[in-house]
């Protein structure tokens, strides 16, 4: 390895320790920067004063939820439906949902806030081994630059801040890089692919059972667009027919095993749509693009987008605006353009475009097409704005600048390949990257992020619930409708803590539950009010039939239609946490089918994939060889 930039007494045994073991070296730099990315953000989970971000009084009482449910029914048994918001609602069909994920597994183990600290540290590190390896592997570079290009991962701002703020079922998009691995890691074993495309399949359908599912087309977006990166740099029909084969083979596996969630959603969102938000965006071309590119390289421009963005109806945080890598990879991307435009200068262009692969070509047109995506979805014009509100999944957004998210492992493997392909950056890459990575960890640890220490939920309500019934408490049973009531007015208000009723065993009549609107303006009310949750009120239960929501066919009833009172056997089992009869379609019954049989397949091909390994076959000789050699002597 080069010369250490830093004269130290230790830098002759490091440099020997790194050439002896370069992948523990690797993995102990790893680790520290992992350190250093966690004792940063660890400090507003929870801030200086014990609170969190806004978003987390969404997040914290459906865990707590959540773990209600696993208290009465075990950890394998489906949350479809809770009592304890609006009176009753879906959970599994809902698209948001974050039942089946890591941060709710995770609580049937530890408190909430200790789950979600833990998965923030986990999903860090799954995002930063993902990309080192997704550099060090398909795109061949050095481990320098590996390291580099994992750390601006690691420290972008889209997953920090937005777990920040409470919007922890993105923690998914770490998984990018490692699907991306999964599906550019070439091998001649035919087994072997499948077996990865698989994974890749899984990743994906995390992602969406996680919570994610809005997020999720961005993320997809950004693997295919690291997929074409590598498929340019390149290009032969045989790659590019086995990585069509890889992402057939994954797209197949999440589109089957979310089949039961992906119908039970639509069926759900087929009643409520959110087509009424205005989407808002940038007019002027110019305006876009410095938009896009202070947002990328420089910090949030939250508020350089209340000067820019038009159409605006829905108020737009700091966390909106997270997406930033630093400028590293802006300088690293023009120095290596600078030396590549100074060796085509005396170059014959038409020449060299005559000796480039037509399939290159094709490659590089739509990954130019497929990267403006995100930055054409932010611009705004009165009949490019129709279109979108006509275009399904996207006619129900109140803001398009998520999609940037898109572009940041793009712009981390791009300046990785930059470094590699420059002379003058490749033969500086040790010093280059021991700079980078104290740039990027300084810069993060001296940002402004006064907006996160002031964030003012707090967690006490729904922490004191937990552990009262971690200690042996029985999981409370949903008794009451509540409303909350502003104290000077008398009037029905909205604080920001009202879904932490579920600690005392209340529902929540108006509880903040984007589905319905973000003052929940197609809530269908009906008959619910504050009071007795089994109370009669005009003929029925004073409690929503959350299966009228998905399957109002099959239940004979109309979307938000309340238990009958006749139905107070099924509507007792419903708030005290437990399983009750509801009819589904047949649609349902299908996608439910697919789904258990395409779980139940892909882990039996996982496992036989795993039996069947080099490292699984040497181990099974080492064994036998021990073996033999006991039973001789």
């Amino acid at each position: 390895m080069e010369q250490s930039p830093i004269p130290s007494a230790f830098a002759p045994r490091m440099r020997a320790f790194a050439s002896r073991s370069p992948r523990l070296f690797s993995l102990l730099v790893g680790l520290l920067i992992l350190a250093a990315h966690y004792a940063i953000f660890r400090q507003y989970l929870p801030n200086r004063n014990g609170n969190l971000g806004h978003d987390f009084s969404y997040i914290l009482p459906r865990l707590l939820d959540g773990y209600y449910w696993f208290r009465q029914n075990g950890a394998f048994s489906i949350h479809w439906f809770s009592p304890a918001f609006c009176g009753g609602i879906p959970v599994f069909p809902h698209p948001t949902s974050t039942y089946l994920s890591v941060p709710q597994f995770l609580t049937f183990l530890m408190d909430p806030v200790s789950s979600l600290q833990l998965s923030f540290l986990a999903f860090g590190a799954v995002g930063y081994f993902g990309m080192h390896a997704l550099l060090r592997k398909p795109f061949a570079t050095s481990r320098e630059t590996a390291c580099l290009g994992a750390t601006l991962f690691l420290f972008n701002g889209f997953y920090s801040h937005r777990f920040l703020i409470g919007h922890t079922n993105f923690h998914a998009f770490m998984l990018v890089p490692v699907i991306a691995f999964l599906l550019l890691r070439e091998d001649a074993r035919r087994r072997v692919s499948v077996c990865m495309g698989t994974l890749a399949g899984v990743c994906l359908a995390y992602g969406f059972h996680s919570g994610m599912g809005h997020v999720l087309p961005a993320a997809f977006l950004a693997v295919v667009l690291v997929a074409l990166l590598h498929l340019g740099s390149g290009f032969s029909a045989s790659r590019a027919w086995m990585l069509g084969a890889k992402f057939g083979v994954a797209i197949l596996v999440v589109v089957c095993l979310s089949a039961a969630k992906l119908n039970a959603a639509l069926s759900f969102l087929s009643h409520f749509s959110r087509a009424q938000y205005a989407i808002p965006g940038v007019v002027g071309a110019f305006d876009l693009f410095a938009f896009w590119l202070r947002s990328m390289f420089i910090g949030p421009q939250h508020v350089l987008a209340q000067s820019v963005l038009a159409n605006t109806q829905v108020f737009l945080g700091r966390h909106e605006f997270e997406f930033g890598v630093t400028f590293i990879p802006a300088v690293l991307l023009v120095v290596a353009a600078a030396e590549g435009a100074r060796r085509l200068s005396g170059q014959n262009l038409s020449t060299r475009l005559r000796q480039v692969n037509r399939g290159a070509l094709l490659v590089a047109l739509a990954f130019a097409l497929l990267f403006l995506v995100p930055i054409l979805l932010n611009h705004y014009s009165p009949a490019w704005n129709a279109l979108i509100k006509r275009l399904p999944i996207l006619k129900s957004s109140s803001q398009m600048t998520r999609w940037f998210c898109a572009h940041i492992p793009v712009l981390v493997v791009v300046s990785a390949m930059a470094v590699k392909h420059s002379r003058l950056l490749s033969k500086h890459r040790l010093p280059l990257a021991c700079a980078g990575v104290c740039v990027v960890i300084a810069l993060n640890a001296f940002s402004d992020r006064q907006f996160y220490q002031e964030q003012s939920y707090s967690p006490n309500r729904i922490l004191a619930a937990y552990r009262r019934c971690r200690a042996g408490e029985q999981a409370p049973q949903i008794d009451r409708v509540v409303v909350c009531v502003d104290p000077n007015t008398g009037k029905l208000a909205m604080p920001l803590n009202r879904n932490d009723s579920v600690a005392e065993g209340n529902s929540q009549m108006l509880a903040d539950e984007a589905v319905f609107g973000y003052f929940l303006e197609t809530f269908p009310v009906k008959q619910l009010r504050p009071g007795p949750i089994l109370s009669d009120v005009g003929g029925c239960l004073n409690l929503k039939n959350p299966a009228s929501y998905v399957w109002p066919g099959a239940n004979h009833c109309q979307p938000g239609d309340h238990f009958r009172l006749d139905q107070r056997e099924q509507a007792e089992a419903f708030v005290n946490y437990r399983g009750f009869p509801f009819a589904i379609s047949v649609r349902q019954r299908v996608a439910n089918m697919v789904t258990i049989v395409t779980a139940v397949a892909a882990l039996a091909l996982l496992a036989w994939c795993c039996a069947t390994s080099e490292t699984a076959e040497a181990v099974w000789r080492r064994w036998s060889d021990a073996r033999e050699a006991s039973d001789q002597s």
